[in-house]
């Protein structure tokens, strides 16, 4: 009888400690050298070491890569001709509370280089395949029908695309007319 009591004694002892122990630490941690007063981290900083045993030389690299091998063939030549990219959209009317596919084909012997989407709801897949772009759209706990595009940027199929010059300014230019005759629609 009298060692259970002792048993259970300890355990409660121990499970003090412990707690104490835990919450003292998460009361005084210290995170920074700044919460330390300067005066103790000067007392702290102890004098400089010996210099420790010199260490094992590295290897002389001959034990690794070797020299350059010799150049490979040449690989097969680039498009002779260079696409200016076509953009395409399609715009679907969606009601509230659907799940739909919507799709935008390129033109006839134009394949999708890149494209997206604009909707309202959540998009759960947006990509091309081939000549045409896909965009699936889920409208559940929308309360109207909206607008829902997909866009697809072609370019003819086994040519290269190339970026046309512009006025590197074109775009801000062009995005402020956008947003000031949005925001005049709202006036």
């Amino acid at each position: 009888m009298k060692r259970s009591h002792t048993l259970i004694a300890c355990i409660i002892v121990a499970a003090i400690s412990i707690t104490a122990t835990a919450g003292a630490a998460n009361r005084y941690l210290i995170t920074s050298a700044k919460q330390i007063k300067p005066s103790v981290r000067h007392a702290l900083k102890g004098a400089k070491g010996a210099r420790g045993p010199e260490g094992d030389p590295g290897h002389d690299g001959t034990d690794g890569i070797g020299l350059p091998g010799a150049a490979g063939p040449a690989g097969p030549a680039g498009p002779a001709a260079v696409s200016r990219l076509t953009h395409v959209s399609n715009t679907v009317a969606i009601g509230p509370d659907q799940v739909q596919l919507i799709s935008v084909a390129c033109p006839a012997g134009q394949s999708v280089v890149s494209g997206g989407f604009g909707v309202v709801g959540f998009a759960f897949l947006s990509d091309g395949v081939g000549g045409t772009w896909s965009a699936g759209v889920d409208t559940y706990g929308n309360t109207s029908t909206y607008s829902q595009t997909v866009y697809a940027n072609c370019a003819a199929s086994g040519q290269a695309v190339a970026a046309r010059a512009v006025d590197r300014f074109e775009g801000t230019r062009r995005y402020a007319r956008l947003l000031a005759e949005r925001r005049a629609q709202h006036r």
